[in-house]
């Protein structure tokens, strides 16, 4: 890269210092004489004045134009070299103009008074795509604020309110929100009380005419009370006014592997009538929404259903940008879209859910031997709304199996990540989530009372399974077990493994636990794997 010569760079603090930035106003025109006797413009207006008295100082210059930002380029060497004559109002500015020029210029001119060489048409990214989309739909752009001031809704154009809620990724909600800016779209975006440090990023929007507003976090852990609840709500919303203009209110979900607590913070926001929630059913017009939490766009590809909205009718398009990263300059959707099941889509959405959870290989496929045959013996011996309680059940794969058998599927697991990627798999494949439930089968026995109570595919993670069968065999009608038979293994197989890789059962050992809790053989599965693998599969059940 060529160095930007001397005299260019006394121009540019020159133009700096005589053009003070305006968030307020800014000139009418592009007059350079008159700019420099004003003393303040934006980012062409100073590209103007630098062009102005660059031709004059005798420099090769040109102006250069981007989505969103324009500078100067000076020829040096027969190369063009960038002079920005805008000085970044902080660290988010100097991002927001360094993602600018990262992405399409739109065109070049050495005339202050025209775009003389327009660049080849660019490409639009994805989500300007999608918000171009909602524009050729000639939706009404509505903000909830403007709810809460009592603007209507049109009756002749879909209305639409586009919403981010911030859990991070601020380099992504900067694109999107650039590119919206650049459309001429606003859109509101909710910020926990905990990102005020991040206050001038959203500061630059809320100047450009975005909305931000608070995303309720007062609900943060198991047992708070509303009205305790409340206060914590009351003493975040004084802390972002602070920060913010805030109007209105919107709130975070939270679980952990506790489950949902008792009193939400949806709970909180019912009980403020700026609440989004109260906004948007309050005008009686709302139909549903796009949204792509987590990470699964529903009820499919924004493109697929934007032609699907309705005159008169109110629409909330939810973008969250964590799931979403910045390519060449342009927003693009890291997750998934919802998508009715086959199995190629759900063995495609295994591996791009286990990419963002980073679980073990063992869920980037749902063909294991074992768990096929266990959900084929179910689909043959169960019974509709029977219930099958999966402990061990990782992200639910044998609910997805024997989705059909309509049977009540309840699948435990310690891990919270693996209930969540579950969550996520089910919603991607259009299903509704079973109830999933977090426990440590080690620590005590989960409150389990079904018709077929499953444990298979656990040798590999749990070497001492003794405190389970205290009470596995007392758990449920009927239990199916696997287990891998240690004549065959220590005949055929240990040589294979690393020593202790997996926990073996004897045949004395199973029949031990059959005869001390009082358990039938209904049938034993012994041939599940082709290539003679010894996992064997036990349907035992109660004898009474």
């Amino acid at each position: 890269m060529s160095k930007v010569p001397d005299s260019a760079i006394e121009l540019q603090q020159f133009v700096i210092q005589k053009i003070r930035h305006d968030y307020e106003k800014q000139p009418d025109h592009f007059d350079p004489e008159r700019l420099l006797q004003e003393g303040y413009g934006r980012c062409g207006h100073r590209a103007v004045v630098f062009q102005y008295l660059a031709t004059r100082e005798g420099l090769t210059s040109r102006i250069a134009f981007y989505r969103g930002h324009v500078i100067n380029q000076v020829l040096v060497n027969g190369e063009w070299v960038n002079v920005d004559c805008t000085r970044p109002d902080g660290q988010f500015h100097a991002e927001l103009i360094k993602h600018i020029l990262s992405g399409p210029s739109v065109g070049v001119s050495t005339r202050i008074d025209v775009l003389e060489k327009p660049a080849p048409r660019f490409q639009y990214g994805e989500y300007s795509q999608w918000l171009l989309a909602l524009q050729h739909r000639h939706v009404r752009f509505l903000l909830p604020r403007d709810l809460l001031h009592g603007i209507g809704l049109s009756n002749d154009v879909p209305n639409v309110i586009l919403r981010h809620d911030i859990c991070g990724s601020l380099g992504s909600w900067m694109a999107m929100v650039h590119e919206e800016n650049q459309l001429g779209i606003r859109s509101v975006t909710y910020v926990r009380c905990g990102e005020i440090h991040n206050a001038q990023l959203y500061k630059m929007f809320e100047h450009e005419g975005f909305e931000i507003g608070l995303h309720i976090t007062a609900i943060h852990q198991h047992g708070l009370t509303l009205q305790e609840a409340m206060d914590e709500f009351w003493g975040e919303y004084a802390m972002a006014k602070t920060a913010f203009n805030i109007e209105t209110v919107q709130a975070h979900g939270y679980d952990d592997a506790k489950g949902v607590p008792a009193v939400t913070n949806y709970d909180v926001e019912r009980q403020v009538p700026f609440g989004f929630a109260n906004l948007v059913e309050g005008t009686g017009k709302y139909a549903w929404r796009i949204a792509d939490s987590l990470g699964v766009m529903y009820p499919s590809n924004p493109l697929q259903v934007i032609g699907k909205l309705k005159k008169g009718k109110l629409y909330y398009c939810l973008w969250h940008p964590e799931y979403y990263s910045v390519r060449n300059g342009w927003a693009k959707y890291d997750g998934l879209d919802a998508e009715p099941f086959t199995d190629e889509r759900l063995e495609r959405h295994l591996k791009a859910i286990n990419r963002r959870y980073v679980d073990t290989p063992y869920f980037d496929t749902a063909k294991h031997p074992h768990l096929n045959a266990v959900a084929d013996y179910l689909k043959k011996h169960g019974r509709l709304d029977e219930q099958v309680v999966d402990l061990g059940a990782g992200w639910g794969l044998l609910g997805l199996l024997i989705r059909d058998k309509h049977m009540r599927y309840v699948p435990i697991d310690l891990e919270y990540k693996r209930m969540k990627a579950g969550q996520t798999l089910y919603q991607s494949l259009k299903i509704n989530a079973p109830p999933f439930q977090c426990h440590d089968l080690l620590d005590e026995a989960p409150v389990v009372s079904a018709d077929w109570v499953v444990l298979v595919g656990w040798e590999g993670d749990m070497k001492k399974p003794e405190p389970i069968f205290k009470w596995l065999g007392h758990a449920g009608r009927r239990l199916i077990l696997s287990y891998i038979n240690q004549e065959k293994y220590e005949a055929n197989w240990s040589s294979k493994f690393p020593t202790n890789h997996y926990r073996l059962t004897s045949e004395s050992e199973l029949h031990s636990f059959i005869s001390d809790n009082e358990l039938i053989e209904e049938k034993r599965l012994t041939k599940v794997y082709r290539d003679g693998f010894p996992r064997e599969i036990a349907v035992l059940r109660r004898n009474n």
